[in-house]
Order: C-alpha cells, then structure tokens, then sequence
C-alpha cells in the first residue's frame, strides 16, 4: 500500500486505515493513466 500512498492513491485516516483518496477514485474510473502519477515523498 506505500506505492499507492506515494502517488496519492491513498490518504491515511488515521493510524493503520487508509481510504481511497479523490485522485484514486480518478484513477479507478479510469479518467487518468498511471503514467501521469507523481511519487511524493
């Protein structure tokens, strides 16, 4: 789950859970491509 996390994917609710962020729903739906995703650190 880090490397979903790192391309914003993910945002942590709190501590050990984790939902799907507005990027990630995007991205399910298939309005974006992977290979326009940033890694953050």
């Amino acid at each position: 789950m880090s490397k979903l996390s790192k391309v914003g994917l993910l945002e942590e609710v709190e501590r050990r859970y984790s939902r799907i962020s507005t990027e990630g729903c995007v991205y399910l739906s298939g309005e974006i491509d992977a290979s326009t995703l940033e890694q953050s650190e």
